[in-house]
């Protein structure tokens, strides 16, 4: 069989690529000219570049493919159209793509995100697939944005949509800093109050991304894939301290207007340097939310997902990969 990733050259696709690989799968990856190339560099997989956007060679990358695993997209951007043009508009120039090209594909998945429904209200009441979604910040709302799109046209294809929760493990760089912080002594927490959480490891993750694909009861669903119980903030860094093995730490709580100066004020920097970054204001409204919870009760039902790797586990495998690259 025969497996196309595309977002491979980032965290999560790359992850994806190799799991399967090690399932058996041909893997072929698209990227970009502009892609850092590192965590594809002497792997066996065939690479094309294209972009979502140059229907020709979309066309080219996904003929005789089975399978379609689809988690580019973009996570900085400058406005609403911009993130709309390459998570919506993107996703559809590629899934049209397999339409025309690939009309044999047993799956087309796409990888959204947990954010598209929300925070939710309290921890007994964690978001289920089945609840409406209330986005928060415009990322997330261009990811709804595909998810509907591409349901419109699921009697086409087989489509199954992957929410991931929060992600953790080798090669993420978006939680590094906070990792550097505690391998300092330095524990971050957001308010005064407890702030809860689902977390998956990168690998649970790409596991249950293919365990998906494969099964047969997933077909036009969306599912959540996360820890299978929320962790507080507290646990989290608690867990940190104790794999740091640092016998002073101290723990700092950053208050929520702190949190969103900082952010709008790295927001307007970026906008005068005419950069894009992921840390802005919407980010940091993400950042002061309690509850970012969900369910996973669906994904066990319909394709036996397991989470595997503990809070504990997931933490001190991303923490000795980014010691043993140097990292931290």
């Amino acid at each position: 069989m025969r497996a196309l990733v595309t977002g491979a050259t980032g965290f999560i696709g790359s992850h994806i690529a190799d799991t399967l690989y090690r399932r058996g799968f041909d893997v072929r990856c698209t990227y970009r000219s502009s892609s850092n190339l590192r965590w594809l560099k002497d792997k066996p997989y065939e690479l094309i570049e294209t972009t979502l956007f140059d229907f020709e060679s979309l066309s080219e990358a996904v003929k005789n493919v089975d399978y379609i695993f689809h988690s580019g997209g973009q996570i900085a951007a400058r406005n609403y159209d911009e993130y709309l043009k390459a998570n919506r508009d993107g996703s559809l120039n590629l899934f049209k793509a397999a339409i025309a090209n690939a009309p044999a594909l047993k799956r087309f998945v796409y990888i959204s995100s947990q954010t598209v429904a929300g925070p939710s209200q309290s921890l007994s009441q964690p978001y289920k697939e089945s609840d409406l979604c209330h986005p928060i910040t415009v990322y997330a709302k261009s990811k709804r944005e595909a998810e509907i799109e591409l349901l419109k046209l699921q009697k086409e294809l087989p489509l199954t949509i992957i929410r991931p929760s929060a992600v953790i493990g080798p090669r993420d760089t978006a939680i590094l800093p906070l990792f550097n912080l505690g391998s300092k002594g330095i524990l971050v927490l957001i308010g005064m109050g407890k702030k809860f959480l689902n977390l998956i490891h990168v690998k649970d993750l790409a596991e249950s991304t293919v365990d998906a694909a494969l099964s047969s009861n997933t077909t036009g669903n969306i599912y959540f894939i996360a820890s299978e119980q929320p962790y507080s903030w507290n646990e989290i860094m608690d867990c940190i301290k104790k794999i740091s093995k640092r016998k002073f730490s101290l723990k700092v709580k950053l208050p929520h207007f702190f949190v969103l100066s900082a952010a709008g004020a790295f927001q307007l920097y970026c906008k005068i340097i005419n950069k894009v970054h992921p840390f802005n204001l919407d980010k940091g409204r993400d950042f002061i939310q309690k509850y970012w919870t969900c369910s996973v009760v669906q994904a066990k039902k319909d394709f036996g997902f397991c989470q595997k790797m503990s809070l504990e586990e997931s933490l001190a495998d991303t923490v000795n990969w980014y010691k043993e690259n140097k990292w931290i």
